[in-house]
C-alpha cells in the first residue's frame, strides 16, 4: 500500500494530522487496510468468528443458563420484513 511507504512523510507534518487520520479511517471504512492481507491469508478469513457462528454460539448458551434455571426464556416477537425501520443489506439479519 503507497500510504505506509510515504507515512513517515506524511506524519513528520503537524499540519497533515488530521487529513492522515481521516484518510486512515476512511480506508479502514471501505476494507482497504486489510484487503492484502486478507488476500494473502484466505483460510485465516474462513476460521474467523462470523456472525452467524456467534448468533449459533449465543443462542446455545441462552438455553444452557435457561436448562439450568439461571435466566428465564422470554419469547420476543419476530420481525418481518416490512417491520423493518432502515433498509439493510441482503446479507444482514435483524436478531
Amino acid at each position: 500500500m503507497q500510504l505506509l511507504k510515504h507515512f513517515h512523510k506524511l506524519s513528520i507534518h503537524p499540519k497533515n494530522a488530521n487529513a492522515l487520520k481521516g484518510l486512515i479511517l476512511q480506508l479502514a471504512v471501505q476494507g482497504k487496510l486489510t484487503a492484502d492481507w486478507r488476500k494473502e491469508n484466505p483460510e485465516l478469513i474462513s476460521g474467523l468468528n462470523s456472525a452467524e457462528r456467534l448468533k449459533k454460539s449465543i443462542k446455545a448458551e441462552k438455553i444452557t443458563l435457561i436448562k439450568k434455571k439461571l435466566i428465564r426464556n422470554i419469547k420476543t416477537s419476530a420481525f418481518r420484513k416490512n417491520d423493518y425501520y432502515i433498509d439493510t443489506p441482503e446479507n444482514w439479519e435483524w436478531i
